[in-house]
């Protein structure tokens, strides 16, 4: 029954990538009253995936689980010379073997470049930044026989995520083509959902599975030829050693760390960074160490970027990314105690994408 159990959480953690809400690197300081809007379209696939962690994975090596495509859009306001804020909305279409998913996030930040020598430095920065992702459901139709229970679909109701996080940092430059920067930061996370539910047979039976409290109730689905089955059933949560609560529906804060450089040429502007983050969950973690499994407490995502000005209100650029950790940061209700070994997998993306200047 346990297995069981995973095997439902399983079907949203299929090595899926997709941008992270947060650029750790600081943001375009644009002239007072100036609007930017962002459009990025990103990828991945097999082909995208240099680092090839998908194939480390036996379940997921050679299937199209994870494949990814979506596409952002982002407006940001320079309401005073050093301030400004940016609301993003994202549209992300996820691969399984045999299922497909949408989720939406959005994301609003606050941020800030004020003269700061410290170290050396030139400016400081800070930003206040909050995102959050949604499905109306995830969905797997894949059968699975577990134990003596065949699995026949499977489905989580409404899991959403909320993230709430702080950044500051220092810049430096050693010339005006060559710009670097470092920084600090902390979150927060909380994950729900509404419900949790599934089909599959008992006794040569199809049954509805749905938790309800502490218990897992099974309804029979008629017409069963089988005669002397029972029409309902029920299983407590604790014989299985289950926290639903604590399993799927976890909060969570981390420290993350950085830095980057950017140089400025007669080709545009080369833009790396790279990012550390140390997660401290409440409960998951705990019940995944004691079942013998390795929870995932650390990442390390690095960007680059490269862009070109066609105009001074213009500007196409395009990237790649690598992350040590699957969607660590980017979509945390897909890390659950089913589901925390895929995260163990590096992947990258390739990301396009225009900004225009108003």
């Amino acid at each position: 029954m346990r297995y069981l159990i995973f095997c439902l959480w399983g079907l949203c953690a299929s090595g899926l990538a997709a941008a992270n809400p947060v650029d750790w690197h600081p943001q375009d300081t644009m002239a007072p009253g100036q609007w930017m809007l962002t459009g990025t379209s990103t990828h991945f696939n097999t082909g995208l995936d240099f680092t090839q962690g998908r194939d480390r994975s036996p379940s997921l090596r050679g299937t199209k689980s994870g494949d990814y495509r979506g596409n952002a859009l982002s407006l940001s306001w320079q309401f005073h010379p050093r301030w400004a804020v940016r609301a993003s909305s994202l549209g992300r279409v996820l691969e399984d073997v045999s299922d497909q998913y949408q989720i939406n996030t959005w994301e609003a930040s606050l941020w800030t470049q004020q003269p700061l020598q410290w170290l050396g430095s030139e400016t400081g920065f800070a930003r206040l930044s909050a995102w959050g992702n949604q499905a109306d459901s995830l969905q797997s139709s894949t059968s699975k026989t577990v134990g003596e229970v065949v699995l026949t679909q499977s489905k989580i109701i409404q899991p959403r995520d909320q993230t709430l996080a702080l950044q500051g940092g220092l810049t430096w430059s050693s010339s005006p083509a060559w710009k670097y920067h470092a920084d600090m930061g902390l979150g927060w996370t909380e994950l729900k959902y509404q419900d949790f539910q599934a089909n599959g047979m008992r006794n040569g039976c199809e049954y509805q599975l749905q938790i309800m409290g502490t218990d897992v109730v099974g309804t029979r689905i008629d017409p069963c030829t089988v005669v002397g089955t029972a029409s309902q059933f029920s299983t407590p949560l604790g014989t299985y050693g289950l926290d639903l609560q604590k399993e799927l529906a976890w909060s969570a804060r981390y420290l993350a760390w950085g830095g980057g450089l950017q140089w400025t040429n007669g080709w545009g502007r080369w833009r790396a960074s790279a990012n550390g983050q140390t997660w401290q969950r409440n409960g998951v973690d705990d019940i995944i160490a004691k079942r013998g499994g390795a929870p995932v407490v650390q990442q390390l995502h690095v960007r680059t970027e490269w862009m070109y000005p066609v105009s001074v209100q213009i500007q196409p650029f395009e990237g790649f990314d690598y992350f040590s950790s699957f969607l660590l940061n980017d979509l945390p209700m897909l890390y659950n105690s089913g589901t925390s070994s895929n995260f163990l997998n590096t992947y990258s993306q390739f990301r396009a994408g225009l900004r225009i200047f108003f």
